[in-house]
């Protein structure tokens, strides 16, 4: 470990040691640890020279780290900082064999050092930290990669005493375990590489081929009255055992009060309300709604409304997110990151943002854990025993 210092200090030119003369000085390994931290009487001045005299003693090293390149620029224009920066690449790869590493503070100038930085290099890797919806959330992004092909799309940077460092989501889109569908080229290389056209099927092939993937048969679940569909949009065969598909807001009520199990069950709903408003209207869809919790939900229960804003008008939209106990919104961002963010609940990480990365292993899919820098008051409280659905 080398450290170096630019302070003021006396030099055989300037024995007085005038105020604006700045050394070079070093702080060896054992100085740091409390060994002799003399520099003598007098030292060199900082110059290009010095720092390339100095920077030569170690052209026998593989790896040099210099920590950080805005140091180097400290004390001279923008123009001298370039052949400074050119002069040690070239002191510690051309002369000796090393991998060198700057680290620098982009200040978002053209004149920055990390800009001019940047030109002499082979390769930069921008870290950055931003927040998303008031969460503060690591990136890392490889902007410069000379001659090599590389992923340039920016990854969040996770940092843990368990995994280290990792760059993550792995991968951004479902891995084949839980896909539902073919895929069919349509004869254009460059968009065939680029994109997977889904071949068309209906709407029961895909959770059928999801609970198979657990070793579950529909079929089965139908027949046994564990599974339930309440269809409005006509795509599955109401001919089948358990299926039911009403086409009015009465035949919807008649279907819950159908498939309500007994008291000592709980019953797991999972309702497209974008069905609601499309199929029948945002009247009716607003007066299911309170149906569901006035005589079909239970304490033991749980009601999932999936809704996408975009297909309905904000006063629905509102509605629904009034009307619900915790709401959770997901959302892919421009960078092609995919996040859920806590909005509204009981109790938790109230507005906390995290990514989501799919996995090749069940359960298929991660997400980051919460802030660690924030508590959780109800983290080590029981459900009561009446509530069963929270074991």
């Amino acid at each position: 470990m080398l450290t170096l210092h630019a302070t003021p200090g006396t030099t055989l030119e300037h024995p007085d040691g005038a105020d604006d003369t700045l050394t070079l000085q070093r702080l060896d390994d054992a100085a740091a640890v409390g060994g002799d931290r003399s520099y003598g009487e007098y030292t060199q001045a900082l110059t290009p020279a010095t720092l390339r005299e100095e920077f030569n003693r170690y052209t026998g090293y593989d790896r040099v780290v210099v920590d950080s390149a805005n140091g180097l620029a400290g004390f001279t224009d923008s123009r001298t900082y370039r052949r400074i920066l050119l002069d040690v690449i070239a002191t510690l790869t051309a002369e000796g064999d090393a991998t060198l590493l700057f680290t620098a503070e982009d200040g978002g100038d053209g004149e920055s050092v990390g800009d001019l930085l940047q030109y002499a290099v082979h390769g930069v890797v921008s870290l950055t930290r931003e927040r998303v919806r008031d969460d503060g959330h690591r990136f890392i992004e490889i902007t410069k990669l000379r001659g090599v092909d590389h992923d340039t799309r920016r990854l969040e940077l996770h940092i843990d005493g368990d995994r280290g460092a990792r760059a993550v989501p792995g991968r951004r889109s479902q891995p084949p375990a839980v896909k539902t569908h073919g895929h069919r080229p349509v004869g254009i290389d460059g968009f065939d590489r680029l994109v997977v056209v889904p071949t068309i099927h209906l709407r029961p092939h895909g959770p059928e081929t999801i609970l198979a993937g657990f070793d579950h048969d529909a079929d089965a679940l139908l027949s046994d009255g564990r599974l339930h569909v309440v269809d409005l949009i006509g795509t599955w065969d109401d001919e089948r055992h358990g299926v039911h598909a009403p086409d009015t807001a009465d035949g919807v009520r008649a279907a819950f009060e159908a498939v309500r199990p007994d008291a000592g069950a709980a019953l797991t709903s999972l309702v497209n309300a974008d069905a609601y408003v499309n199929a029948l209207s945002p009247a009716e869809a607003r007066e299911l709604r309170y149906y569901e919790e006035s005589n079909l939900v239970r304490p033991s229960d749980t009601l999932v409304h999936v809704h996408n804003p975009g297909t309905a008008t904000d006063e629905v939209s509102a509605f629904f997110e009034n009307t619900a106990e915790q709401v959770v919104e997901t959302w892919l961002s421009d960078s092609g990151l995919q996040y859920v963010h806590l909005r509204k609940p009981p109790c938790g990480f109230v507005g906390t943002t995290s990514l989501v990365e799919y996995l090749e292993d069940a359960p298929y899919v991660a997400v980051q854990d919460p802030p660690s820098d924030r508590e959780n008051p109800m983290v080590d409280e029981s459900y009561p025993e009446e509530h069963p659905s929270g074991e």
